[in-house]
Order: C-alpha cells, then sequence, then structure tokens
C-alpha cells in the first residue's frame, strides 16, 4: 500500500511540475475517469454545415464540465454537486426577489398620495 501511494505521489508530482500551476492547486482523479472519445467527437471537415458542433457532443461536454470536485491534490471523482446548481443557488441568494415587497410599496404610494392631497 505504502508503494501504491509513492507511485501516486509521483504521477501527480511530475505531472504537476509539467502543468506549472504555481501557486494554484492541480487536483488529480485516480482512478481517472474513463471517456468515450465518440461521445466528443464531430466531423468537422464539411463546410456546408449549419452548425459548428453536434447538440448531443456540446451536452456530453457541458456535462463533463458541469461536475465539481472537493479540493483536495489527489480525488477520488466528482463529489455529486454541479457547478450550473451551485451557480444558480449563489446568484438567486445575493440578488433578493422584491416580489413580496409589491403590495407594500403600493399601498406607501397610495398612502402618500393620500397624505400630499389632505
Amino acid at each position: 500500500m505504502a508503494t501504491e501511494n509513492k507511485i501516486i505521489e509521483q504521477i501527480y508530482n511530475k505531472i504537476n511540475d509539467m502543468i506549472g500551476g504555481s501557486n494554484q492547486l492541480f487536483s488529480m482523479q485516480f482512478p481517472a475517469q474513463p471517456l468515450n472519445y465518440r461521445m466528443y467527437q464531430y466531423d468537422t471537415s464539411d463546410n456546408f454545415s449549419v452548425l459548428t458542433k453536434p447538440y448531443t457532443a456540446a451536452e456530453n461536454e457541458f456535462r463533463l464540465s458541469d461536475q465539481l470536485f472537493d479540493v483536495s491534490p489527489i480525488i477520488t471523482g466528482p463529489n455529486g454537486e454541479k457547478l450550473s446548481i451551485v451557480y444558480e443557488t449563489l446568484i438567486n441568494n445575493f440578488i433578493p426577489k422584491l416580489d413580496y415587497l409589491v403590495p407594500f410599496i403600493r399601498d406607501r404610494a397610495g398612502f402618500a398620495n393620500f397624505l400630499l392631497e389632505v
């Protein structure tokens, strides 16, 4: 077991040195996630194609990039959270919805107009 850990650390260090992330953390997934290249390939030789990338290839690329991983040098796989869902949750929490204030603002404006008339 100790030998396996050292081999994994050597692989991680070699790749990290090649990439040169400097002050960024490089996360390596081990065991690696096998990908089927056919899910991402498409013909680019056709000059008369309407779409530059087929919908299925774009959707598969999105699903691959939508996965979130824990912050660690060596990880076992995605943590089950999706970037798109976390992003939408953050945006909705930072941008308040003011729908519940609409009746209050209307009443306040009507009350202000009533007081100005009197």
